[in-house]
């Protein structure tokens, strides 16, 4: 017989290396191993040779087809036993219950391979009928037993469970006992136990603790610390407390749990108070961090020494290090944002154009602090500084313009915008006496009445408030303008006041001149197309293309016929009842001129075509472009009520950030019609633009060709001899650069 052990078999199997198992096709049913038959199976599987003549030798050697699978199961366990592998055992185990349910050995090894607990306790009722007192003890105490894996455990589950631990024959832990008076619902027997332990795992307590049935202060006395953060999630006072009456964490873990806890003197003390000799401890790149973190908290001395070393090694940073080193790097940054406004320079400029706050706030927006504990206090401390930093600022210029002289009519924009500095400066009194002043002179405008009501607004006088918005609003609407911040203050003021009834016939007219307003607000800028005025557009050449093409449009598509699922998000300010409409619509061009992912992604896989267009800027009322901005999702789902028509409309997660969209979107229609202007004769209604070239993708396919030239020399034939006429290119792949895609010259 071969001298070859079962380990080594395994790895051979596992390394696929066969010809060193030959012998097992001879001797596969020698009485020596019974895992010679299954051994020889698997190699069989993994070789993709026919099993069945050995699945029936199975099944003669043992029986039935039941009993075979939880005999390959238990073979399977032998070679796939990593938890990565699991499944492949459980499926054999899965099979052989299925066929027999009372196949002990199928549910056994059901049980310890996929952790079911109908399984353990069909083990357990069959060890306890046998008497076996001693197999059930001991599958009593060693099971993992936790209120989250036995809670689908029916009610007649749970009395047999209870009459088998109750057994005084079952001398065992009375975990399982506690979870079974809490299912049967008897719950004083249940907190009888709870309150007769010492100690108590906080997977058999969970279910007392969420239904409030067992004191705070008693679950977190009775469970085991590493079990606390699971319990009492963001309460760290209380974890920071049981970690130090414990005393069974480390050092390391002890430090950031008083600094989550915000205990920061007791940070620097239990870092100080670690022994010299503590080498581990003094190495620890987070214990340092931590500790110039409460000392920055504290106003105190930095160590030079300890922050030459964070930053020697920040390099090589990973996982809560690097962020941890981030919120490090941002505290120094509004240090010295606190330093500089202290020092009174604050006054010279708004914190927006200040390069530290700008630093500070890019290291807070970084995906990694998002997801960390401390994101929302660090948010706000920010935002604390910028508030604090503007105030002084503004205050300090509308001082400075308070003594100049200034225009004495409401059409001098200086003067509005010395007004709105004045509202930003908080100065709401000294601007409502001015404003009201000028209109014993002169007539109230729009945008005084707005002033006026934003003022009130600010002293929380709701109704002056609303009487400013809605005068404001019918100066506009008697002038034809159309303006969505009067509008938008008016509906929210008005919905605050109980005596105040906006009709539905005129919401839904506000909404509609609203929806137009903030739309014109988005035209044409040097930005755009970055000081370009070329955009670019990768489609499928097919019927619906064509007819855009000969006609000259652009095709709006709705929020059901995007290519993203969460394109145009259902928020909570959009839609119906609410005055940013749901319904727009949006045709999607982009910056790039030659990108591989958009061929690829919208151009049919390079068989479709691009269209360069030219744009004047001119668009029709109610019809905006403006670049798409690019965020994480984190930071999109924490900012949602911020900006709303920016979020619902102009932003995207990350991962589209490849496409460089500049968007068309309109709310009321589904087609724009383009033309170059020729003025004066030129239509509104249109867009001024014109295609300048098209490109056909590297697989444009050859039958195609002719139709496309054709619609072309259609189109330059109606073109006067002094304009632009449509150029033809195709896409290929240089011998010179197999790597990326070129463009070269047609000819029609």
């Amino acid at each position: 017989m071969y001298h070859i052990s079962e380990k080594e078999i395994i790895k051979a199997i596992k390394a696929k290396r066969y010809s060193a198992l030959t012998f097992l096709e001879q001797h596969r049913n020698t009485s020596e191993n019974k895992w010679y038959l299954g051994f020889y199976y698997f190699i069989q599987d993994l070789k993709q040779e026919n099993t069945q003549e050995t699945f029936s030798e199975i099944i003669l050697k043992y029986g039935n087809k039941s009993f075979a699978y939880s005999y390959l199961g238990d073979t399977a366990s032998k070679i796939y036993s990593e938890i990565l592998n699991e499944h492949i055992p459980t499926c054999f185990y899965k099979k052989s219950v299925e066929l027999d349910n009372g196949n002990i050995d199928g549910h056994r090894g059901l049980y310890y391979k996929d952790h079911n607990m109908s399984s353990w306790l069909y083990v357990l009722e069959f060890h306890y009928k046998k008497c076996e007192y001693d197999v059930v003890i001991h599958l009593i105490n060693t099971s993992c037993i936790t209120f989250k894996n036995t809670k689908n455990l029916l009610a007649a589950q749970w009395t047999l469970i209870k009459k088998i631990v109750m057994d005084e024959e079952v001398t065992c832990k009375s975990n399982l006992l506690i979870l079974a008076h809490f299912h049967l619902d008897e719950i004083e027997e249940g907190l009888t136990i709870i309150n007769s332990m010492d100690k108590i795992s906080y997977d058999i307590i969970q279910p007392y603790a969420e239904k409030g049935l067992v004191d705070k202060e008693k679950v977190i006395s009775n469970i085991y610390p590493f079990q606390v953060p699971d319990f009492c999630s963001d309460d760290y006072k209380s974890i920071y407390q049981k970690y130090l009456k414990e005393n069974l964490m480390t050092r390391e873990t002890i430090i950031k749990s008083a600094f989550q806890a915000k205990e920061f003197h007791a940070v620097i003390t239990h870092y100080d108070e670690a022994p010299k000799s503590d080498i581990l401890f003094r190495h620890s790149f987070s214990a340092r961090i931590f500790y110039v973190l409460a000392k920055l908290q504290l106003n105190d001395e930095l160590d030079e020494e300890i922050m030459q070393c964070i930053h020697k090694n920040s390099d090589s940073l990973q996982g809560e290090n690097n962020s941890l080193y981030k919120i490090l790097k941002f505290k120094l940054k509004t240090k010295e944002l606190e330093e500089h406004f202290e020092s009174g320079q604050s006054l010279q400029y708004p914190i927006d154009n200040f390069e530290t706050y700008i630093q500070a706030k890019n290291i807070i927006d970084s995906l990694d602090l998002m997801m960390y504990f401390q994101y929302s206090t660090l948010k706000e401390e920010l935002k604390a500084i910028k508030e604090l930093w503007n105030k002084a600022y503004y205050q300090n210029e509308f001082e400075k313009k308070k003594n100049k002289k200034l225009g004495s009519t409401l059409l001098d924009q200086d003067l509005l915008g010395f007004y709105n500095l004045g509202i930003k400066a908080e100065e709401y009194d000294y601007v409502i006496d001015s404003i009201v002043d000028i209109h014993t002179k002169n007539l109230p405008t729009m945008a005084s009445c707005n002033i006026l009501g934003v003022c009130y607004e600010r002293k929380g006088q709701l109704s002056l408030a609303f009487e400013q918005y809605k005068y404001g609003l019918n100066l506009m609407l008697s002038s034809e303008e159309k303006d969505h911040v009067i509008i938008g203050n008016y509906i929210a003021t008005g919905t605050k006041l109980s005596d105040v009834d906006i009709s539905e016939s005129d919401f839904v007219k506000l909404k509609q001149i609203f929806n137009i307003a903030i739309t014109n607000q988005f035209q044409w800028n040097t930005f755009t197309a970055d000081g370009m005025k070329r955009l670019f557009k990768y489609s499928y050449f097919n019927m619906n293309t064509l007819d855009a093409l000969t006609n000259q449009y652009f095709y709006l598509s709705s929020r059901e016929q995007l290519n993203d699922p969460i394109e145009l998000p259902m928020l909570n300010k959009v839609g119906e009842g609410q005055l940013i409409d749901s319904n727009y619509r949006t045709f999607s061009l982009s910056l790039n001129i030659n990108s591989m992912l958009m061929w690829s992604h919208y151009a049919e896989e390079h068989q479709g075509i691009m269209i360069e267009y030219w744009f004047g800027g001119e668009l029709p009322e109610g019809v905006g472009i403006e670049k798409i901005s690019y965020t994480e999702e984190l930071k999109r789902n924490a900012e949602q009520d911020l900006f709303i028509f920016n979020q619902f409309l102009l932003t995207k997660n990350k991962g589209w950030e490849y496409e460089r969209e500049v968007r068309l979107f309109s709310n009321h229609m589904n087609k724009i019609y383009f033309e170059k202007f020729d003025y004066p004769n030129h239509d509104r209604n249109r867009i001024n633009a014109e295609i300048v070239c098209i490109t056909l993708g590297y697989k444009f396919p050859d039958n195609k060709r002719e139709l496309i030239k054709k619609l072309i020399t259609r189109i330059n034939e109606n073109k006067r001899n002094f304009e632009q006429k449509i150029s033809l290119k195709e896409a290929y792949i240089s011998d010179d650069d197999k790597f990326s895609i070129k463009y070269r010259q047609v000819n029609l």
